[in-house]
């Protein structure tokens, strides 16, 4: 619990650099201290310098492929077949999002299954699901694809 006037308090959203800059005010003070009378001699105590980590080595965002997008087409089975612009090192993972612009207008809905991932290429089979039946997806219909490498999460 941080309480008034303590390091916590000082710096908002980071407690360390006011425990830090406490420990820095506390070293300088003992070091003003011991400077000794007339006949001592001041021995001055220099803080270490703070050694950061190397910045982690990122390749540049054009030597690796992704995260990737594109919207292609159906073709006449309800499939679509995307190549990527560059191949992944491993599949990637793929999120697929069909548009559907019907004429029918009677609670159909429209969903997209991966079918086959790897490294070069996606290809997703969309389906039209009605109250009555499922059908593969008419041809010339949009899918939204994104391709994102694995094992990358929400950074980048």
């Amino acid at each position: 619990m941080a309480v008034r006037g303590s390091a916590s308090r000082r710096v908002p959203g980071n407690p360390m650099a006011g425990v830090l800059r406490d420990l820095n005010r506390s070293a300088r003070r003992v070091s003003r201290r011991s400077g000794g009378g007339a006949g001592g001699s001041a021995v001055e105590e220099v803080d270490p310098p703070i050694v950061l980590p190397p910045p982690e080595k990122r390749r540049p965002a054009a030597l690796w492929p992704g995260p990737a997008a594109a919207v292609v087409t159906t073709g006449p089975e309800g499939r679509a077949v995307w190549r990527f612009p560059a191949p992944f090192s491993a599949p990637p993972v793929i999120g697929a999002v069909p548009v559907w612009a019907g004429p029918y207008g009677g609670g159909e809905a429209v969903a997209a299954a991966i079918e086959k991932v790897s490294e070069e290429a996606v290809t997703v089979q969309v389906w039209l699901v009605t109250a009555a039946e499922v059908l593969a997806g008419p041809a010339g219909m949009p899918v939204h694809l994104t391709a994102v490498p694995a094992g990358r999460g929400a950074q980048g």
